[in-house]
């Protein structure tokens, strides 16, 4: 399983939260999950995905987004 890490600024609400996360779902995640507090987006995927194209759109919805990390979890535990 790999993961991704993004801090997104320019989130106002939960709706902001849910068309982020659909599409991080609909560039093929299986699930993300934003922590509020932190303003971190955790994206997860089964296989690599291109970090850059999800970059491109969520700054094309207008939010300030920025790409921290992403590693194999396997490889981690």
């Amino acid at each position: 399983m790999f993961l991704s890490i993004y801090r997104i600024k320019g989130i106002h609400c939960g709706s902001c939260i849910s068309r982020i996360e659909k599409k991080a779902l609909s560039l093929g995640a299986y699930k993300a999950s934003f922590d509020i507090k932190e303003m971190i987006l955790k994206v997860y995927y089964e296989e690599v995905i291109d970090n850059q194209l999800f970059v491109e759109e969520v700054k094309s919805m207008n939010y300030q987004i920025d790409f921290l990390a992403s590693y194999d979890e396997d490889e981690i535990t």
